[in-house]
Parts: C-alpha cells; sequence; structure tokens
C-alpha cells in the first residue's frame, strides 16, 4: 500500500459514499490519522467505503492488516476483492470500539491483476479513525506494527488563587461484557440453533463435522446478505455487546 500510514494526506486512498443509498461522510487526515465522519450511514457497509488499488501476482496469499478505532462500538468489513468483475473476493467483519485494534486479513489473489483493499464503514454513523495499513505477499515485510497514536497530554492549568472547586462525582463506569450469548457457539452440538439463509437466487448447503461450520456455494448471489448464517439472541437495553467470529 501506499501512504499506508497518512503522513501523507489522503491519496491515492479513495473514499465513495452511496449517496443513492442514502448514506452521506466526509474524512480528513490529521496527524496520521484518517477521520471518517458519517452523517447519514446506508443502510449496507459498502455505501460507505475507505479503499486502495494494489497489483497482486496470481496464486499468492497477502495479508491485509490494519489499525482502526471508533467513537463507540460498532463493526466494520476488511475487503480484498478483484477490481474489476462481480467477485466480492475475500472479506471479513470486525468489531471496533473506542480503543486502537490491529485486525488482519489473510485472501488469496487467482490472477495477476489489481485488487481493491477495501474497509466498508457503512450502516453506522460512529464515526471510523484508521491510522495505519499494511498489505504484505509470503515471505514479505515482517517489521512490526508501528505503535498506536499516544492521546495528546492536557495541558496543566495556571494556577488559581482561588479556592478548588469541589470535584466532580465520577461517572457510572458501563458494566463488563457479558458472558457467551450464543447457543452452540461452537457447533460442538450440530447445526441447532443456527439458521442458513439464501435468497435472490443465492444456493448454498452447510455441514458441522468436528466442531466446525463448513458452508459450500453453488451459487453465490450479487450480495453479501444473499447467503447468511445467523442465529436470533436476546440483548439488553443500554448493555455493551462485542460480537467475536473466526473463519
Amino acid at each position: 500500500l501506499l501512504n499506508a500510514g497518512f503522513s501523507s494526506g489522503k491519496a491515492p486512498w479513495e473514499f465513495e459514499v452511496s449517496s443513492s443509498n442514502g448514506a452521506a461522510a466526509t474524512w480528513s487526515v490529521n496527524d496520521g490519522i484518517a477521520d471518517v465522519q458519517i452523517s447519514r450511514p446506508g443502510t449496507k457497509g459498502w455505501h460507505i467505503t475507505l479503499q486502495q488499488g494494489v497489483s497482486l501476482t496470481a496464486g499468492s496469499t497477502y495479508e491485509f492488516s490494519v489499525r482502526m478505532k471508533s467513537s463507540g462500538i460498532r463493526g466494520a468489513i476488511m475487503q480484498g476483492k478483484p477490481g474489476s468483475g462481480t467477485s466480492l473476493g475475500e472479506w471479513q467483519q470486525v468489531s471496533l470500539g473506542t480503543s486502537w485494534s490491529t485486525h488482519s486479513l489473510t485472501f488469496r489473489a487467482p490472477s495477476s491483476r489489481t485488487y481493491e483493499i477495501v474497509l466498508r464503514l457503512g450502516g453506522d454513523r460512529k464515526s471510523v479513525q484508521v491510522d495505519w495499513a499494511r498489505v504484505v505477499g509470503e515471505g514479505g515485510d515482517s517489521s512490526p506494527v508501528p505503535p498506536p497514536p499516544s492521546p495528546s497530554p492536557s495541558p496543566s492549568p495556571s494556577p488559581s488563587p482561588s479556592p478548588s472547586p469541589s470535584p466532580s462525582p465520577s461517572p457510572t463506569p458501563i458494566g463488563p461484557i457479558t458472558g457467551q450469548l450464543l447457543l452452540n457457539a461452537g457447533f460442538s452440538s450440530g447445526k441447532a440453533p443456527w439458521e442458513l439463509r439464501e435468497s435472490s437466487g443465492a444456493a448454498a448447503t452447510w455441514s458441522v463435522n468436528d466442531g466446525i461450520a463448513d458452508v459450500q456455494m453453488s451459487e453465490p448471489g450479487t450480495k453479501l446478505w444473499h447467503i447468511a448464517l445467523q442465529q436470533g439472541v436476546s440483548l439488553t437495553a443500554g448493555a455493551p455487546h462485542q460480537p467475536s467470529l473466526r473463519v
């Protein structure tokens, strides 16, 4: 990737907003941090994207890594896909919070062509900040991930002869994230209560063996949501929840 740490501003990163789907957002770069502010999120991740094209070699495996944070708990989608055609390539959903976190996606390039390295940020109004990204091939750059930006220290207040004000009450802390809410989370009991849903011409089957759910697609459809593996859970209003997934 070029300008992977946003030290040279925006180029060659591209920011796309699908206004036809009701999305509206702006982005800026300050002190090596790309800041995406979302006023209307749209309804899908691809309605707001930050991306860059790279040339890859057929048959090689690559790792796309990125460090991000958000103004609140939300999801985002990392994707590596061909720059032309309808293929969705490889993708995964990640969870963001208010602290910097690094995420990685491994994918294989089936042909030598330009690929789009994409962050899908639509579908949620919470802002997103990105300070570093990298795409490396097999045997490529193994240098350590640079440290995240340090928060700017607040200036010390000037001494005042007036009496010290009464301390403000401490804010009520958000409770810890609760335990596992999904049933049969590790697929040790087969399929139930997980559901595989297909729509808009998509066709797929799935099986569970040795605690691994295997989804085989014969007709992928044209959107990510055309094939979905899902489960319903009961959540508590106002409580934080963090979805995690290994694929």
